[in-house]
């Protein structure tokens, strides 16, 4: 069974990301995740405070829907990097799209993460979109985690 949960990107610890894939529609990014860090505050970490752990989610889904604008610094890895200073070969802007317009308040949501295919770091990547949401199989929720209400994850 699916889990839904809206919003909460605020509560996601993009850094430690890594975006297996992309797929991008007319209106919306569909982005495929492993190594999803969930802080205190998500939904599914029981942490109460700001220091508690994060809640680590094996995999996750992304999804972006009524995408105005997505726009990416890519940081191309070296193969063969020793340090941090010739760890990147190149770094470039990519703009996507064209989207069809949505006619709906728009947010901009902001990630972080690390690319598969180009290996790259992804930094400062903006989406303008109506609405945010990770998804993901029951089956692949932590024992650590807690089990989300009917009424926050749309399922039924």
């Amino acid at each position: 069974m699916m889990i839904k949960i809206g919003s909460h990107i605020d509560d996601i610890h993009f850094f430690d990301c890594d975006f297996e894939e992309i797929r991008f529609g007319n209106t919306n990014i569909v982005i495929l995740a492993t190594n999803v860090g969930l802080m205190p505050g998500h939904p599914l970490n029981p942490g109460i405070k700001y220091d508690d752990p994060p809640v680590w989610l094996p995999k996750a889904v992304f999804v972006f829907d009524g995408v105005k604008s997505s726009k990416r610094m890519v940081y191309e890895y070296a193969e063969n990097a020793v340090s941090s200073e010739d760890g990147f070969k190149s770094k470039y802007e990519v703009v996507d799209g064209p989207f069809n317009q949505p006619y709906q308040p728009l947010t901009l949501f902001t990630l972080e993460g690390v690319l598969k295919n180009p290996h790259a770091w992804v930094a400062a990547w903006e989406i303008e979109a109506v609405s945010f949401s990770l998804q993901m199989d029951e089956a692949d929720l932590p024992a650590e985690a807690v089990m989300p209400l009917v009424a926050e994850t749309g399922r039924r």
